[in-house]
């Protein structure tokens, strides 16, 4: 009786552990907590829809030259994206100013591209971080087809340091970091993973990263949970179990239970 009392709880308690380890707010082919993933290829397997140069200004502030590199990206939406952006690095864009510029590509064939032009403060700290994560959250979920899922920033005369982010793969977004030696510039392309904003998280640099928590406190309340379940069904079974043989072996006994 033992053994089989075992054996029940052990099938009902153990599936209900392996449930508690899920969240349940993940989304399908999230991957696991962020990491500083070597192995990716974001720059041999994926492409640009937005570019981004960041060139740092001597009074510190940080100048940007952001190209729709679809010639029928909507201004408005661009511009939107812009001050969204400024709104979560908390530093309004400075003198954005909107332009076309006709650029020639391979063959004979000129192409427009809207481009915007602008100045922020806190971007980027020279040889310590990027702010990456409010970049990337303003261009997810925005109403442009097709949807943005490659950003390229470019960091005009950046030189590559220990404690700058060089790759980083998340639930939201991937992030791979290219060093080009001269002129010197650190090459950043972001590919979106979801189109939530508050999905996206990304740290401007190797000690934020490294103090990136693994789980959150709502995936921890619902493991407690989901643990407590589990007991109370396999406990449950078990007296149901055990009665069950009680009653059975009473009855083969001559015992009349009317």
């Amino acid at each position: 009786m033992v053994r089989i009392l075992a054996t029940v709880i052990s099938l009902i308690l153990l599936p209900g552990i392996a449930v508690s380890q899920t969240n349940p707010n993940e989304k399908p082919n999230q991957q696991p907590s962020p990491t500083q993933n070597s192995t990716l290829n974001l720059f041999g397997t994926s492409r640009p829809d937005i570019e981004v140069v960041v060139t740092k200004h001597p009074t510190g502030a940080d100048m940007f030259v952001v190209s729709a590199l679809d010639a029928n990206f909507s201004p408005d939406v661009l511009r939107q994206s812009l001050v969204t952006f400024g709104k979560l690095l908390g530093s309004d864009p400075r003198g954005l100013t909107l332009f076309t510029s006709n650029v020639k590509t391979m063959g004979t064939s000129n192409n427009l591209f809207l481009k915007a032009q602008f100045a922020v403060t806190g971007f980027w700290k020279v040889g310590k971080s990027v702010e990456l994560q409010p970049l990337a959250r303003a261009f997810a979920g925005i109403s442009s087809k097709p949807k943005i899922k490659g950003i390229d920033v470019i960091l005009d005369g950046g030189v590559a340091t220990p404690a700058m982010l060089q790759s980083f793969s998340g639930s939201g977004a991937q992030v791979q970091a290219q060093a080009i030696g001269s002129p010197p510039a650190i090459n950043y392309r972001i590919k979106l993973l979801s189109q939530d904003p508050s999905n996206i998280t990304i740290p401007d640099s190797v000690e934020a990263l490294d103090k990136t928590p693994l789980k959150t406190k709502e995936s921890k309340k619902f493991s407690w949970s989901a643990i407590l379940l589990a007991l109370v069904l396999a406990l449950t079974a078990g007296v149901l179990v055990y009665n069950l043989i009680v009653s059975n072996s009473m009855k083969r006994k001559g015992f009349n239970l009317k």
